[in-house]
């Protein structure tokens, strides 16, 4: 809801020590009319704010329904209002700082309470102001500092037994001093208290509050915050502090993979066309080679055969080029089901192309460079056979980095020039912070731009979602690239740069990391020993 949808209201009754003083603007603010001197403030669809500055500042909140059931809710745990003021009194038992309660009512819809503004601003809205990059060493440590203060003033908030209901940054408002900074926490309403408060919601409220942009808020600035806020518990061993962050960052990759695939979906809407009939089922972008070729009522089956250059074809996957005048060059697969009982598979798992469709969005929002997915296509019915059909925009001028390592005589100088060790290891360390095995991290699969110096992931069919942050997969992935630098006759400098500019973005121990990967090392050097003596 908004100030256009809001229905006027009249007031019914207002109680509070400065009652008196708000009533004339509260009636006219449940009207839906700016008393003089106020304005209308965005806020959540489920609340109208209206702020005044002069004489003294103040905020107005009203309160709507957020659903059917809100009245069965106020029955047992009070209206809304009620909680808001409830909170912010428990708040202020503790001695944390939050915005005074001056009055509050009711009209006959909505009920609405007036609060004292505090001073600051809220948290994220500083950082984008005032600690954007590029900073000035002094602006560098004076947001480490406050990032500690912010850690350690949450860590009181959860030692007082309380979970804030919204720990988003700009519920947290700072206000800086000569001192350092100081903190006031608002919208109160759906706190709770306990005795002890459960670990599960504590690294929710943490969770709440990082969901920052990377170039505002770093990993390091991360790190920093948490041990800020961890030290205030002494009880904690440095192995069980380890164990925390570990899975605080492995929760806040989750929770930001669904938020950007959320926003992707909801962009994306815009762009594509659902495809949906009796033989076929997909999505595609409107104006693509793909939405052109149904629009015809070719069927793609018969479009990708009689159409685009053959370029790989086995038992299961056969790939093209498609090329057309107007259009960008597409790569096409089509991927055959190995036999009717298709349809078990499909209940614990997608189908691949629908995988690559999917895995391809999320990669782009998350920033590790992948060919644009352009469509994909299942054919046939659920209990019978079919196949399934991804196209992507083709990188007709990209080489695989296998191929330029064998072709190229100054390889390790266009690599060092380049820095492409360093870019691979950070797109691959950062693919795995958010959880994602790549599963076939081979050179061949990475492909090449020479002229512009960029690279995509190619090939995402392996790629999977794991749940712990130190997975065998994420191993095996870094033992798949150190086996190819090792191949490529490139000196041992090379791969512990690999290995080091992959430890720093993990955040772990280089040490731990080579540990962890040489059994895996070691069992796939065999392997290619042993299928390159079956190929002799």
């Amino acid at each position: 809801m908004s100030i256009k949808e809001k229905k006027p209201d009249s007031l019914v009754s207002i109680s509070g020590k400065d009652a008196e003083i708000f009533k004339e603007e509260a009636s006219q603010l449940l009207q839906g009319c700016l008393p003089g001197g106020w304005k209308w403030v965005p806020c959540s669809t489920s609340t109208l704010v209206a702020a005044r500055e002069a004489p003294s500042p103040v905020y107005y909140k009203e309160f709507f329904p957020r659903n059917r059931y809100e009245g069965i809710k106020a029955f047992f745990r009070g209206s809304r209002s009620q909680r808001a003021r409830k909170q912010t009194e428990n708040l202020a038992a503790t001695g944390l700082s939050t915005p005074k309660t001056l009055c509050w009512g009711k009209g006959k819809l909505n009920e609405f309470i007036i609060s004292a503004a505090d001073e600051g601003q809220g948290f994220y809205s500083l950082l984008l102001k005032k600690y954007s990059p590029p900073l000035t060493p002094e602006k560098i440590l004076e947001k480490r500092h406050l990032l500690q203060q912010a850690g350690k003033i949450i860590s009181l908030l959860h030692q007082n037994g309380l979970i804030h209901g919204d720990l988003r940054p700009n519920n947290l408002l700072v206000a800086k001093t000569d001192e350092g900074f100081n903190f006031s926490f608002i919208d109160n309403e759906r706190n709770k208290h306990f005795k002890r408060p459960p670990l599960s919601l504590i690294k929710k409220n943490l969770i709440q509050f990082s969901i920052i942009p990377d170039h505002l808020v770093t990993k390091s600035d991360l790190l920093r915050f948490l041990q800020a806020y961890l030290s205030a518990d002494k009880n904690l061993s440095k192995q069980k502090q380890r164990e925390f962050i570990s899975d605080f960052f492995r929760r806040r990759h989750q929770r930001l993979t669904f938020l950007l695939s959320r926003r992707d979906r909801r962009q994306r809407a815009e762009n594509t066309k659902k495809i949906k009939d009796n033989h076929s089922s997909g999505e595609c972008y409107h104006g693509s080679i793909i939405s052109q070729a149904l629009a015809t009522a070719t069927s793609p089956d018969a479009w990708f055969t009689d159409n685009g250059t053959l370029i790989k074809q086995d038992k299961r996957i056969t790939a093209k080029i498609f090329r057309e005048v107007g259009y960008p060059s597409l790569f096409g697969k089509r991927f055959l089901p190995q036999n009717n009982l298709q349809f078990i598979k499909l209940l614990f798992q997608e189908e691949r192309a629908r995988h690559l469709w999917r895995i391809s969005h999320i990669f782009l929002n998350l920033g590790i460079p992948v060919p644009k997915p352009v469509g994909y296509i299942s054919t046939g019915g659920f209990f019978l056979k079919r196949s399934n059909f991804f196209f992507c925009v083709a990188l007709s001028e990209s080489t695989n980095l296998m191929t330029i390592s064998r072709n190229r005589n100054n390889f390790t100088s266009w690599l060092a020039a380049n820095q492409f060790i360093e870019c691979l290891a950070r797109s691959l360390g950062k693919m795995h912070n958010f959880g994602f095995s790549y599963g076939d991290a081979k050179w061949s699969n990475i492909m090449v731009n020479e002229a512009e110096g960029t690279f995509c992931w190619i090939n995402l069919d392996s790629v999977h979602k794991q749940k712990k942050q130190e997975n065998r997969w994420f191993f095996k992935d870094v033992a798949r690239f150190a086996v190819d630098i090792m191949d490529s006759g490139l000196s041992h400098e090379w791969l512990d740069l690999f290995l080091k500019t992959y430890a720093q973005t993990r955040c772990i121990s280089s040490d731990h990391l080579e540990k962890k990967i040489c059994p895996f090392v070691r069992k796939i050097s065999k392997c290619q020993q042993k299928h390159l003596k079956l190929t002799q």
